[in-house]
């Protein structure tokens, strides 16, 4: 590549944002789960970031959340499919609520205990951690995968690393169209109610 096309790859990047590759369904066919997953990697961010950013995101009509990984066929398709070059990667555990005890922070299983404990600690359920972690090395809160191959790590509020991987899993509800018109006329049926008691 020469200077210039060098020069103006880094220049689009910088205009057109992180760069993702198109979601990719884990297949209920193929003893998958139905959801769609997507990498998105560009400038580094947050744990925080990334997850206000993928709970903002849509596909099909699913909300999006930072992946939340609740078995081992789950997480070799991540690994294998959804981020096969192993970019280290944001995903959803945090124990940022109740130091020690990982939980998944989004998506539908928010709130699900996997793991409880330090590196020598006891699972509550699915998790690929190195065996040297979670470590709570400076107050680390926050899951990334892919930290050391196909494993995770637990990292600080201020990291910043370059990918996060995004679940798109519920199918989001419609408000119908109808309801802003239904719930004025509860309103005044309950203002008329009220004055006639009166």
């Amino acid at each position: 590549m020469t200077r210039i096309s060098i020069a103006a790859f880094c220049a689009a990047t910088l205009v057109c944002g992180p760069l993702s590759a198109a979601p990719m369904e884990w297949d209920i066919g193929a003893g998958g789960n139905g959801h769609w997953y997507e990498l998105i990697a560009g400038p580094s961010v947050t744990w925080a970031e990334a997850a206000g950013t993928a709970a903002g995101l849509d596909h099909l009509g699913r909300i999006g959340h930072l992946a939340t990984v609740t078995s081992a066929e789950e997480w070799a398709f991540l690994v294998d499919a959804v981020n096969p070059g192993g970019a280290r990667a944001w995903l959803g555990g945090s124990d940022a609520a109740d130091e020690g005890v990982w939980r998944w922070a989004v998506g539908p299983e928010a709130g699900e205990t996997f793991w409880i404990g330090g590196s020598g600690g006891v699972a509550a359920g699915f998790h690929a951690w190195n065996p040297r972690e979670p470590n709570n090395a400076s107050n680390e809160d926050y899951m990334a995968g892919w930290w050391t191959p196909g494993q995770w790590n637990d990292l600080g509020e201020s990291w910043s690393i370059g990918a996060y991987v995004v679940e798109f899993s519920a199918v989001a509800v419609p408000v119908p169209a109808s309801m802003p018109l239904m719930l004025g006329a509860v309103g005044v049926l309950a203002l008329t109610l009220r004055r006639r008691k009166g």
